[in-house]
C-alpha cells in the first residue's frame, strides 16, 4: 500500500511542475518575389512555345481556307452544269472584267463614271449574256454573274486566301487598290477556251479545266494560263512586277498559287484538285484547250 502511494504521488508531483505546452501556431511561409533570372527563364520558354505551335496553327488555318474554298468551286462546277442543262449545254460568254455590280462601272466609250453610293435604285447586276443591238451594255461583269440564279450568294465565287485580284490599277483612277472590296467574289478565272460553247463535245471533262484560283478573272493564252507554250515560262505577263510593272515583285504569282503554293482547281466533270506551283512544263496545254 505504501509503495502505490509513493507511485501515486510522484505522478502528482511530475504532473504539477511539467511546464505547459505552447499552442502551437501554423507556420506561414512569406511568399518569395520571382527574381529577374527566372522571369527571363519563363518569358524565354514561352517565346520558344509560341514559336514551335505557330507554325502549326498558322499551317492549319490555311489548310482550313483551302478547304472551304474548294467547297466553294463545287457549288460553282454544280451552279454551271445546272446552267448548262437550262442551255441547251452552250456556256455563257466570259467577259474579262470583274464587277457584279455597278457600284463602279465605266460608259460606252471606256470612260471610268464616278462611284455610285450604296442607293438600291442605283444598282444593277450585270448580265454577261444580254445582247442590245449587237452590243453587250454589261460587258463589264464578272463571268460569275451568268451562273448566279443557280447559286444562293455570290460568295461561292470567294477564296478566303485571296489577297488581291486585278483591278486595273494601270487605268488610273478609279481603278486601283480601292476597288478590291468590290472584288471579293471575283477570285476564280475562267477558262476563256470554254466560254460560248457546247461542252458536250468535250472528250475528257475530267481533264479539263473550268476555272481556278488566279489574280485574273478571264484567264487567256499563255500569258495567263498554267501551261508552258513553246518552251517559255508561263504566266509571262504576271512574273516579276506584272503588267504595266505596278504590282510587287511575283505578287500576282503568288496569288495564282494562293494557298501554299497550290491553285485549286475545278475542273469540267465538277471536282476540285490543287495544280502545284509551276513554270508550266508540267501541264499540258490539252487541260484548257481539249478540242480536236
Amino acid at each position: 500500500m505504501q509503495k502505490s502511494n509513493e507511485h501515486l504521488t510522484k505522478l502528482v508531483k511530475n504532473h504539477v511542475h511539467q511546464p505547459l505546452n505552447p499552442p502551437k501556431i501554423p507556420f506561414i511561409r512569406a511568399h518569395k518575389a520571382f527574381t529577374i533570372t527566372e522571369l527571363i527563364v519563363t518569358i524565354f520558354s514561352l517565346a520558344i512555345l509560341f514559336l514551335v505551335l505557330t507554325p502549326g496553327l498558322r499551317h492549319a488555318q490555311d489548310r482550313s481556307k483551302q478547304i472551304i474554298c474548294a467547297a466553294h468551286l463545287r457549288t460553282v462546277g454544280a451552279a454551271f452544269n445546272l446552267y448548262l442543262n437550262d442551255n441547251l449545254d452552250r456556256s455563257s460568254r466570259a467577259p474579262n472584267w470583274i464587277f457584279w455590280n455597278n457600284q463602279w462601272t465605266i460608259d460606252y466609250f471606256g470612260d471610268p463614271l464616278p462611284y455610285y453610293e450604296y442607293q438600291p435604285e442605283h444598282i444593277q447586276v450585270y448580265d454577261p449574256s444580254l445582247t442590245v443591238s449587237g452590243y453587250n451594255p454589261y460587258q463589264n461583269a464578272y463571268w460569275g454573274v451568268a451562273y448566279r440564279d443557280y447559286i444562293e450568294s455570290p460568295k461561292a465565287f470567294h477564296c478566303p486566301s485571296k489577297i488581291m485580284i486585278d483591278d486595273y490599277r494601270e487605268v488610273g483612277d478609279p481603278f486601283g487598290t480601292p476597288m478590291q472590296p468590290y472584288l471579293d467574289n471575283s477570285c476564280y478565272g475562267f477558262n476563256s477556251y470554254l466560254e460560248s460553247k457546247i461542252l458536250t463535245t468535250v472528250p475528257n471533262p475530267s481533264q479539263t479545266i473550268l476555272t481556278h484560283d488566279h489574280i485574273e478573272t478571264r484567264i487567256e493564252g499563255s500569258n495567263d494560263m498554267f501551261y508552258s507554250y513553246q518552251g517559255n515560262i508561263n504566266l509571262s505577263q504576271w512574273r516579276g512586277t506584272g503588267p504595266a510593272g505596278m504590282w510587287p515583285y511575283d505578287f500576282a504569282v503568288r496569288e495564282c498559287f494562293r494557298h501554299h503554293g497550290q491553285s485549286n482547281t475545278l475542273w469540267l466533270d465538277g471536282h476540285v484538285s490543287p495544280i502545284n506551283e509551276t513554270f508550266g512544263e508540267d501541264v499540258p496545254q490539252i487541260w484548257y484547250y481539249p478540242f480536236e
